[in-house]
């Protein structure tokens, strides 16, 4: 018996609907991903900045100074006897107050120091506390890379916490010793508006959370620099302290 049979080719609308139905679950899975990494990104970089703000303050009510600032690190300290934490500060409550704002960072700075007072005091981990300016080593790293520096300034017109005591800020960074010329950094801007907005005004040039070089808005003026320009473009991040 001989069956006449015709045989189709190419795919059929249901066959084409499943074909487009699976493009769109995996975009959507790219797209949720990056998302999500984004996110933990903005969770990683934003905690440590209240970390350590807050461990910096505990820091100064426990030794009546500032870590970096404490003039007797060695005698007060626990298990602090090689630098950087026996490197004392001179107490004025102002990290290297002496030095011009934004000066890079040496080894014998209060602002190196810092974080290693902090790490012998068990307020906070995460780096060796070497001497050694390298994040991870001797400052803290980031997940996504750069780190944690600490900034000093006597005036810049963009920091709001400068009247009559000195302003620090906490610096998500790229470079561990640069000052000024260090502030092109890697953060994407999209996740600097996202740390900005959660915890601060939204403004990249005003208030607690401020952007480093003015990447991500086509504005310089506080009252009116949105993070306007496209996320992918990158900065520094500055968290102004409380202390």
């Amino acid at each position: 018996m001989i069956q006449n049979s015709s045989q189709k080719s190419g795919f059929t609308l249901v066959e084409m609907a499943l074909v487009m139905l699976i493009i769109g679950l995996i975009i959507g899975a790219i797209l949720g991903a990056g998302k999500i990494k984004e996110n933990a990104q903005v969770a990683d970089i934003s905690s440590k900045f209240v970390l350590y703000e807050s461990s910096a303050m505990k820091f100064r009510e426990v030794y009546g100074e500032l870590p970096g600032d404490l003039r007797d690190p060695a005698a007060r300290l626990t298990n602090c006897a090689t630098a950087p934490c026996t490197n004392a500060g001179n107490g004025d409550g102002g990290l290297d107050s002496a030095l011009v704002s934004f000066a890079n960072l040496s080894l014998t700075d209060e602002r190196f120091s810092f974080w290693n007072h902090m790490l012998t005091a068990g307020f906070i981990s995460g780096f060796k506390g070497a001497n050694d300016m390298n994040f991870g080593e001797g400052q803290p790293a980031a997940e996504i890379g750069g780190g944690f520096r600490i900034f000093y300034n006597s005036g810049n017109q963009w920091w709001p916490y400068v009247l009559g005591r000195p302003s620090h800020a906490i610096a998500f960074f790229n470079t561990p010793s640069l000052g000024a010329g260090g502030f092109t950094g890697f953060i994407k801007c999209s996740i600097a508006r996202k740390i900005d907005e959660k915890f601060d005004d939204g403004f990249n040039r005003n208030g607690k959370i401020q952007e480093g070089s003015g990447n991500c808005s086509t504005s310089a003026a506080a009252t009116t620099s949105r993070y306007d320009r496209p996320g992918e473009l990158t900065s520094s991040l500055r968290w102004i302290t409380k202390f």
